[in-house]
């Protein structure tokens, strides 16, 4: 036993040498510290690897959900129309301000009922012009007011669609980089016409992305 005991005494006393020497060489703790570093990065590196994969993932659903919300809330719309440029306006007079343009402007005839609901919307500016929201009973209603509006050329006054945010950002976007007569609004959708093809750009990131020749 005596002597066992001494056998594993030495050996714990050479092994604490050896480790003793070589945490004093140099050489030797520059190869070892740089084989943990590349074992910890190749672990890490992985473990990001499978974090840019659900990123990337989330963002893609995050986008898809967004597109799908901006499509319902411009469906939601698509039977308003947005009067611009009307001068004195108010929540009081409103309705018959709408009529005055559709039956007298618009050249026609058409019944105070086809109204859901309208009002001003945002501020009044300088020069006392306010635009209009306006909701019909019915989709073929604006239609019909939407099929007129060039009748207002030249009036200071103009009608479009109801458009989000989002939409009316990349309108403005698609006009900006293609022209007035290369980009127009239909049932929600920005079109937009580039040689002899049109293409409907309805996302703010794709309309930053038009290259004008």
């Amino acid at each position: 036993m005596g002597s066992s005991t001494r056998s594993v005494a030495e050996k714990r006393e050479l092994i604490k040498l050896c480790v003793t020497e070589l945490l004093q060489d140099e050489q030797f703790l520059l190869e070892f510290t740089n084989k943990v570093a590349a074992i910890v990065t190749k672990h890490l590196d992985k473990k990001f690897e499978n974090y840019d994969a659900r990123l990337s993932d989330l963002q893609d659903k995050n986008e898809m959900l967004s597109d799908k919300c901006d499509a319902l809330e411009q469906y939601s719309r698509r039977n308003n129309v947005r009067i611009i440029g009307v001068t004195g306006v108010s929540p009081v007079n409103c309705e018959n301000v709408v009529m005055d343009i559709i039956n007298e402007k618009l050249k026609l005839t058409l019944p105070v009922e086809i109204i859901d609901r309208c009002h001003p919307v945002g501020p009044q500016k300088k020069d006392g012009k306010r635009d209009i929201l306006v909701k019909f009973n019915a989709y073929r209603y604006r239609r019909i007011v939407l099929q007129k509006k060039s009748l207002l050329k030249g009036t200071g006054v103009s009608i479009m669609e109801d458009l989000t945010r989002n939409r009316y950002l990349c309108y403005r976007k698609v006009r900006e980089k293609v022209g007035v007569k290369n980009a127009w609004v239909f049932d929600g959708n920005i079109y937009m016409k580039s040689g002899n093809s049109k293409t409907i750009v309805n996302k703010l990131a794709d309309a930053d992305r038009i290259s004008v020749q």
